[in-house]
């Protein structure tokens, strides 16, 4: 269930801080083979993984909200960080 969408796309490195909890469920569903998870220092790990560039894997890091920043590629943090503003500016 995990990374079924994020197969079919070109191939991205992706590099993410996330919650403790968020790393839980990529334990028993890894995004990919490759998947590698750092120790947790205050609650956070970092999250290495080759996925697909998809549509997908945009909605599932958008789904974790706080609970996940995107480290790397730099186009993608760049991507998420303006939507994150977007939607800030509409919430107030």
């Amino acid at each position: 269930a995990g990374g079924g969408g994020f197969r079919k796309g070109e191939p991205l490195a992706l590099h993410c801080r996330i919650d403790e909890r968020v790393a839980i469920a990529l334990r028993e569903s890894p995004l990919s083979q490759d998947q590698t998870l750092s120790d947790e220092v205050e609650g956070w790990r970092e999250l290495r993984a080759t996925v697909a560039d998809t549509v997908d894997l945009r909605t599932w890091i958008r789904g974790h909200g706080p609970l996940l920043e995107v480290l790397g590629p730099a186009s993608l943090r760049d991507e998420i960080a303006a939507d994150a503003r977007a939607m800030a500016a509409i919430y107030g």
